[in-house]
């Protein structure tokens, strides 16, 4: 019953600051560890709720949705006590939208997820900048400098790294391989990386069975992914062009197994992670400088 009240009164505010463009004062606001935990509560609630309706999966049985929204609000005042209540709705719909990259369910990992890309995104960064600006506090020391921005992505790969098991690589792969690929360290060739493309069709159609089978329950939103998965097969069996979602989908796929394989490597060459990712901090910085 919680979960259907917050449903019905909160799903239209949560909506609006999703539609609506982040005010350049947002970051003068108090974070979250400053407000009521209750209000951030309130905030989670009706901002998962809206993305279930907006991606028209079922909402979970009270208990699973109880553990859902607890287990962030915890999550989020432990890891990301830096966020503003507005900033919540927006992070949760863009990242159900793909915009961090793909995902596989609406789960604890998967919103943590959309809030650690959010956090290094230009999107937010722009707000660090706009909030020194209207302090005027001369030079933006509060923005991350290159520096920082580098030893971000960097323990981000290395977590990515150390959790190659568990569902945060799926979550992080695209991140961590576009900073590998910045930074000079994805040098496979055409032909390899054509080779990675091929052995994702296959992935691609088996990722999208396994989501199938997680919304057995959900009749509408199980027929929609079959139509895909048959629309896909399609493709595959007659060797013609995928459509663009599912070309992305592809693309996705190509690079967490080129990302794994990039891993392995260091893995059997006994490569110390740290040392190599440090040796290509210059080169980070230089593109960072010609931006």
């Amino acid at each position: 019953m919680i979960k259907q009240m917050y449903f019905i009164q909160q799903t239209n505010n949560a909506a609006q600051v999703n539609s609506s463009p982040l005010p350049a004062n947002l970051l003068l606001t108090p974070s979250i560890s400053q407000v009521p935990a209750e209000k951030v509560f309130e905030v989670i609630t009706a901002a998962i709720a809206t993305v279930y309706a907006d991606t028209n999966f079922r909402l979970p049985g009270d208990d699973d949705f109880s553990y859902l929204v607890n287990t962030l609000l915890r999550n989020i005042l432990k890891r990301f006590p830096q966020l503003r209540l507005a900033e919540i709705p927006g992070i949760f719909s863009s990242g159900a939208r793909g915009k961090y990259g793909e995902y596989f369910g609406l789960s604890v990992i998967s919103f943590e997820g959309f809030i650690e890309h959010y956090l290094v995104s230009e999107e937010r960064k722009a707000l660090i900048i706009e909030k020194n600006r209207m302090l005027s506090a001369g030079p933006e020391s509060s923005v991350p400098t290159a520096d920082e921005q580098f030893d971000i992505s960097k323990n981000l790969l290395i977590e990515t790294f150390e959790k190659e098991n568990t569902p945060w690589f799926s979550t992080a792969a695209l991140t961590a391989y576009g900073f590998l690929d910045k930074i000079g360290l994805v040098t496979f060739t055409a032909a390899e990386k054509w080779e990675f493309l091929q052995k994702a069709i296959p992935v691609t159609l088996e990722d999208l069975r396994r989501e199938a089978l997680k919304v057995m329950a959900d009749q509408i939103r199980r027929r929609q992914i079959m139509t895909e998965i048959n629309a896909f097969k399609t493709c595959q069996d007659e060797g013609i062009d995928f459509s663009p979602a599912h070309s992305q989908l592809i693309r996705c796929a190509a690079k967490r197994l080129a990302l794994k394989s990039l891993f392995q490597q260091y893995r059997d060459g006994s490569i110390n992670l740290f040392e190599l990712l440090d040796s290509k901090r210059e080169v980070y910085l230089s593109l960072q400088t010609q931006k």
